[in-house]
């Protein structure tokens, strides 16, 4: 077993949203949502554009279609990168500001059946065989217990490489034996 106290930092908030950015599952759970939008928005924009290009005429001529393609796919782009960006941007103050006025204390107990995490809302128990991914990346040690929920454990807390190194192969031996006997 091992317990691990710390507080969360914006810092480290921020560096697990532009790492969560790099992770596949993160990604395409996060990403159902604005790719609708965009769509809609896109949509919209190409109809506006269609309709004043062609003054409302010729609604069956070819030009009309070609058209239409070509300014929702400039438009579908348009708003994937301000979608993007705004994410890279904004992201971590999204979490920053839903996290502002909260104790972020934060208190882990790793052992080889659970993970339980304790801070200022609560104490939840996972159990390692709902886990959906573990990441060491270059600021954090990432357990997602949901789709896009993780448990941050920030690099910093440790004192050295080797016991970083020590953590994460502990963590990897007890998510592959959950994963292998279920």
């Amino acid at each position: 077993m091992i317990e691990l106290n710390y507080e969360l930092t914006d810092k480290d908030l921020f560096n697990f949203n532009l790492e969560a950015l790099t992770i596949k599952q993160v990604v395409l759970n996060s990403q159902k949502l604005n790719i609708i939008i965009f769509c809609i928005f896109s949509f919209m924009c190409a109809t506006i554009f269609t309709n004043s290009l062609m003054g409302g005429l010729y609604l069956l001529h070819w030009f009309t279609y070609i058209s239409f393609i070509i300014s929702f796919i400039i438009a579908l782009l348009f708003f994937a990168i301000i979608g993007i960006l705004g994410q890279i941007i904004f992201g971590g103050l999204t979490i920053k500001l839903q996290m502002k006025g909260l104790d972020r204390s934060t208190k882990a107990i790793i052992d080889e059946n659970t993970i339980t995490n304790e801070n200022s809302m609560g104490k939840v128990i996972h159990n390692w065989s709902t886990t959906k991914g573990i990441y060491n990346k270059k600021h954090n040690i990432l357990i997602f217990i949901g789709p896009i929920q993780a448990i941050v454990i920030p690099k910093r807390i440790f004192n050295s490489k080797e016991e970083i190194d020590e953590f994460w192969t502990y963590i990897q031996t007890c998510y592959n034996n959950a994963k292998n006997n279920h």
